[in-house]
C-alpha cells in the first residue's frame, strides 16, 4: 500500500475519531482515499498491458535510437526514457486517456528514481528534446499498430 494511501487512512481515522466530526471532511478524505486506490488498480492493470512479449524487443530498439541521437546518455537514462516511450506508445495503442497514462509514467518515474543510487541520480543530466520523442512516440506506437 502506498504511503499516500497509509497517510490518508490514518487522517481519516483521526477525523472520525474527533468529537465534533466534520462530516465534510470525512467525505473529502473518503474520496480521496477512493481515488488512490482506483490508481493503485490502474496502474497495476496498465503495468500487465505494457508487460507483453514483444515489449523487450521494442524497448531495445528505441533504446537504440536513443543512444544514437544521444551521445552519452547514461545507461539508467536509456532504459528510463526508452521505457517512458514504449509505456506511453503502447498504451496510446490500447486507447487509455492521456492523463492515466502520464500519471502512470510519472508515477513509475518516481519508483524507478527511488531505486537509482545517489552517483546515479547525479548522472541523469541529458538535455532531452521532446519533439523527438513525439516523434518517437508516434513512430513507435505505428509499429505497435502494425504488428497487432
Amino acid at each position: 500500500m502506498s504511503l499516500e494511501l497509509e497517510k490518508s487512512k490514518k487522517e481519516l481515522e483521526d477525523a472520525i475519531k474527533n468529537e465534533d466530526l466534520d462530516i465534510k471532511k470525512i467525505f473529502d478524505i473518503s474520496a480521496k482515499i477512493d481515488e488512490e486506490i482506483l490508481f493503485q488498480m490502474k496502474f497495476n492493470e496498465y503495468d500487465k498491458i505494457v508487460r507483453n512479449n514483444d515489449s523487450r524487443e521494442l524497448i531495445n530498439s528505441i533504446k537504440q535510437e536513443l543512444s544514437e541521437h544521444y551521445y552519452g546518455m547514461s545507461e539508467q537514462e536509456l532504459i528510463i526514457v526508452s521505457l517512458n516511450i514504449f509505456d506511453y506508445s503502447y498504451l496510446k495503442f490500447q486507447h487509455i486517456s492521456e492523463n492515466d497514462i502520464v500519471k502512470y509514467i510519472c508515477t513509475k518515474n518516481a519508483i524507478y528514481y527511488d531505486i537509482l543510487t545517489d552517483k546515479d541520480k547525479k548522472s541523469l543530466k541529458v538535455d532531452l528534446n521532446l519533439k523527438y520523442f513525439k516523434y518517437l512516440i508516434n513512430k513507435y506506437t505505428k509499429i505497435i499498430e502494425n504488428e497487432q
